[in-house]
């Protein structure tokens, strides 16, 4: 029989998880339907798992507004960011963008040049 390795305890983290504004599953939600999953199912089972690990999870729902993004990051110090985007501002070439973002303010946030005219950069 394999044993696992005992690694302690594991010390909880903030998670931040972005996703896009439509999928933050409703506040209270305990499960949903196998028969008609709703599509905010991949969020709920992503949050619950994380919660069941002992992390401390905050959703935001942004796909259009990078200060949105940037202020969660500012106010929430999270340790570990986790981005189910999977476009941002209607481009699905622009959620790599976000990424940069995990390492909170450390390194300047460059936007590409289409995004940054339309947030007025």
């Amino acid at each position: 029989m394999r044993r696992t390795p005992d690694l302690g305890a594991r010390r909880a983290l903030r998670v931040l998880v972005l996703c896009h504004d439509t999928l933050v599953p409703p506040r209270g939600a305990r499960g949903y339907s196998r028969r008609a999953p709703p599509e905010w199912r991949t969020e709920f089972d992503v949050l619950r798992a994380l919660r069941a690990l002992g992390h401390e999870t905050r959703v935001l729902g942004a796909q259009h507004d990078v200060e949105a993004v940037l202020a969660a990051v500012r106010a929430r110090r999270p340790d570990v960011v986790f981005n189910l985007l999977v476009e941002f501002h209607g481009q699905p070439g622009f959620d790599q963008h976000v990424e940069g973002l995990e390492k909170g303010q450390e390194k300047e946030f460059e936007l590409p040049p289409e995004l940054a005219a339309r947030q007025g950069r």
